[in-house]
């Protein structure tokens, strides 16, 4: 299939190795065909890792533009490879989840259009959410309307493996704050320009045929497993340990 590839990633060869092979046993029809933009973070390992992984992303992507910045920095690193997307579908991937079932791009393809700009993976973490069509939060009114008014509907967007249209990734790119965690920031009320302007699209789910999970984290298993802790303030994300 015709699209690109984007991953962010960080000093985890072994984590980001496996979930390579992972998807390259699970992506149907296989990985796209065009242009490839990884970001590999000095973070969570040391220069030595940070090597290795640069060598499993040379193994799998032999022409890969691969960038290695000074500073970590998550926000950063998903608005430097979404901004240098080509038209047409990308495939975003992250370092640290595992395939639980076959992903058919090409059903995820023709899915985009004018308002359906992200198809997102649905994950075991998504609960009882990812039973739903569509990436969304539903805020119900209050007060004496709240028996007949719909509930208002805010798209969700995420920074999980999911395929992208690429001009949308471009423009949602020039709209983001580096500071700040991108995930966190397309939701409000972060980034209220960027909030609005996400407003007129809409993140679909692709499920497994059974309607289940396709992906599962394993970067939460493995912070655990080293004892670190995510934290987050006014919207920005870092990692520490315990």
């Amino acid at each position: 299939m015709r699209g690109a590839v984007t991953l962010t990633a960080v000093r985890r060869p072994d984590l980001l190795a496996r979930t390579l092979e992972d998807f390259d046993r699970h992506l149907r029809p296989g990985w796209p065909d065009g242009p490839v933009f990884v970001n590999v973070d000095p973070a969570m390992g040391t220069e030595a890792d940070q090597a290795q992984a640069v060598e499993v992303i040379r193994r799998h992507f032999p022409n890969a533009e691969v960038f290695e910045p000074e500073a970590p920095g998550f926000g950063a690193a998903v608005t430097r490879l979404w901004s240098r997307v080509p038209d047409g579908p990308v495939l975003h991937l992250e370092d640290d989840w595992r395939c639980l079932a076959p992903i058919d791009l090409e059903i995820a393809a023709d899915w985009l259009d004018h308002r359906v700009r992200m198809v997102s993976f649905v994950s075991v973490h998504h609960g009882r959410k990812g039973e739903r069509d569509f990436s969304e939060k539903r805020t119900r009114v209050s007060g004496l309307r709240r028996l007949w008014a719909a509930p208002r509907i805010e798209p969700l967007f995420n920074t999980g493996p999911a395929l992208a249209d690429g001009v949308f990734l471009r423009e949602l790119a020039s709209r983001m704050d580096p500071a700040l965690d991108p995930e966190k920031q397309m939701r409000r009320p972060a980034n209220p320009t960027l909030n609005d302007w996400l407003g007129a699209y809409r993140c679909r789910f692709l499920k497994a045929p059974d309607g289940g999970a396709l992906i599962h984290d394993t970067g939460r298993d493995w912070r655990d497993e080293q004892g670190i802790i995510k934290v987050v303030e006014v919207d920005r994300s870092s990692w520490t340990k315990k």
